[in-house]
């Protein structure tokens, strides 16, 4: 499927509207180089990977990715379910991204422990940059960084922050929104998470709110949110948690975000 995709590939995105809510933001960022003002980032999150789902929405995230041809792909993690059966099958989708930039990846909870290890060298085979507690620069001045899963494993945003300049733009990668809470260093930031899935069921009385504070212990469900000099972007996600006959969205729709880097 995504061979043929990538034969026939057109500047037609209008069928992905009917799959993903897809979401445009300019985001300004002080000090941002000229070089870079006006540069494309897309992010796709929780793929979640499993064996008893069809990998056609994973596949057709992809497919999104290589037609509008973004600057830079940001994957924030959670790329299985929870089997290590699903890691190849889930690095063979990733493999089919085809983008000038550079990809970035962060793990999320779900990936370990099965994954730990395995997924991020697997991706550095792809040529991403996968980005545990570390950072790296871009063009004349703006900065990747990412930190490990804050809930299972070593997550440590100082040490991907230490090297970076107070006076230089960030654009840090945390598969948990909750990671604001534990950076102490006053960057000018954009946060791009994942993890909540929106709430994945939007209910009367069963809210994102209620299901995410209950579920994952977070106020932070979805959409921005602003902490001192951050911008906190948490997405939607792409894939569904949960045993299989709560594994479903409920007017929760799967979200693939675009950003424009403006100063």
């Amino acid at each position: 499927m995504l061979e043929r995709y990538e034969e026939s590939q057109t500047s037609n995105t209008d069928k992905y509207n009917n799959i993903f809510d897809i979401t445009h933001h300019d985001v300004h960022l002080q000090n941002l180089p000229s070089s870079l003002i006006g540069k494309r980032i897309v992010q796709i999150s929780d793929l979640h990977r499993r064996h008893d789902i069809p990998d056609c929405i994973l596949e057709s995230a992809v497919e999104y990715i290589n037609a509008v041809q973004p600057d830079y792909v940001a994957l924030t993690g959670d790329f299985i379910n929870s089997s290590p059966r699903n890691i190849q099958p889930v690095l063979n989708i990733l493999s089919h991204i085809h983008v000038k930039g550079d990809v970035f990846a962060v793990m999320g909870n779900h990936d370990y422990p099965h994954g730990r290890g395995v997924l991020p060298e697997g991706m550095r085979k792809l040529g991403f940059q996968v980005l545990m507690n570390e950072s790296v620069r871009i063009g004349n001045g703006l900065w990747f960084a990412g930190v490990d899963d804050l809930l299972k494993s070593s997550c440590d945003p100082e040490k991907a922050l230490h090297n970076i300049p107070l006076n230089e733009p960030v654009v840090m990668l945390a598969h948990n929104p909750d990671i604001v809470k534990h950076i102490k260093l006053d960057h000018n930031m954009l946060v791009l998470s994942g993890h909540t899935h929106g709430g994945q069921y939007n209910l009367p009385i069963l809210t994102p709110e209620l299901i995410c504070l209950i579920h994952l212990r977070t106020r932070l469900i979805h959409g921005w949110y602003h902490v001192r000099n951050m911008q906190l972007y948490v997405n939607r996600g792409i894939g569904v948690s949960g045993v299989w006959f709560l594994a479903k969205r409920y007017k929760c729709d799967p979200e693939i975000t675009e950003y424009t880097l403006l100063p």
